[in-house]
C-alpha cells in the first residue's frame, strides 16, 4: 500500500468513526472553494504547462493528499515570508484544521477510488 493510500484510508476512517472534531474538519467540502486551482475556469488550467505540473505534483500516487488553503470556517492558511502556505501541522505532516481540497478529490476521483481498493 502506497503512502497516499494509507493516509487517505486513515483520514476516511477518522471521518467515518468521528474520532474527534479536528479530524472531521479535514474532510473535503462539498464544493471546491471560489479560487480552487482545480476548478474548470481556473488560471492554472488555462496554462497547459502550469496545469500539467500541478497534475504531476499532486497525483495521489505520488504522496499525501492535497489540502485546501481555506479552513472550513473560511480562515485562509497562513503563509511564510516567501508567501508559501505554512499552516500548523499534525506530527505526520498533515495541515491541522484544513480540509483536503474538494477540487483535487473531484479531479482524481477515479484514481482515488482505485487506490482505496
Amino acid at each position: 500500500m502506497g503512502r497516499f493510500t494509507s493516509e487517505f484510508t486513515k483520514t476516511e476512517k477518522r471521518r467515518r468513526d468521528h474520532e474527534d472534531a479536528e479530524d472531521a474538519k479535514e474532510f473535503p467540502r462539498e464544493q471546491p472553494c471560489h479560487d480552487c486551482a482545480f476548478r474548470p475556469d481556473s488560471p492554472e488550467r488555462a496554462d497547459p504547462v502550469v496545469w500539467e505540473g500541478l497534475l504531476r505534483t499532486t497525483d495521489p500516487e505520488v504522496g499525501m493528499p492535497f489540502y485546501c488553503h481555506f479552513a472550513h470556517d473560511g480562515t485562509e492558511m497562513p503563509t511564510d515570508a516567501r508567501d508559501h502556505y505554512n499552516p500548523p501541522r499534525h506530527p505526520d505532516g498533515r495541515p491541522k484544521g484544513y480540509p483536503m481540497c474538494a477540487g483535487w478529490v473531484r479531479t482524481f476521483d477515479v484514481k482515488l477510488e482505485r487506490l482505496r481498493r
